[in-house]
């Protein structure tokens, strides 16, 4: 008896070759920034510096009014998001006051970083981690 296996979906965005890292970066904040929009939030900055940190995007849930941070990581030469980066957007998030926090990426967490991504939904930390699977189902 044969039996299904499940197939690990994964995206990856192709970018003109001679596109900087800042370029790529850009490219694929705009594609996470109509998905957004599209699950009812307004886009309020890109790219926005603030004292000691930039924020890839900043957004408002149109329904609750609730600040949105959003970090956007492009990786097509890497397998995982490591720790450091779940932490860190936690961090700013927290230090810039923001009710929400969403990761976009596409690539997976790793395992440190799912655990700590886990830690931080047990808090109640409002977290939401967007990977290749519900970015090409947006």
């Amino acid at each position: 008896m044969s039996s299904i296996l499940p197939i690990e979906k994964n995206i990856i965005v192709s970018v003109p070759v001679e596109y900087t890292t800042s370029q790529k970066g850009t490219y694929f904040e705009k594609l996470c920034a109509q998905i957004l929009r599209k699950q009812s939030y307004e886009i309020t900055g890109c790219e926005v510096r603030r004292t000691g940190m930039e924020v890839d995007l900043e957004a408002t849930h149109k329904p609750s009014q609730k600040t949105v941070y959003i970090e956007c990581k492009f990786f097509n030469d890497k397998s995982a998001i490591d720790s450091k980066i779940v932490d860190l957007c936690f961090a700013q998030s927290f230090r810039g006051d923001f009710n929400k926090i969403a990761l976009f990426s596409t690539v997976k967490l790793g395992k440190d970083a799912q655990g700590t991504y886990d830690n931080y939904i047990k808090k109640g930390i409002d977290f939401s981690f967007y990977n290749s699977e519900e970015i090409l189902s947006a």
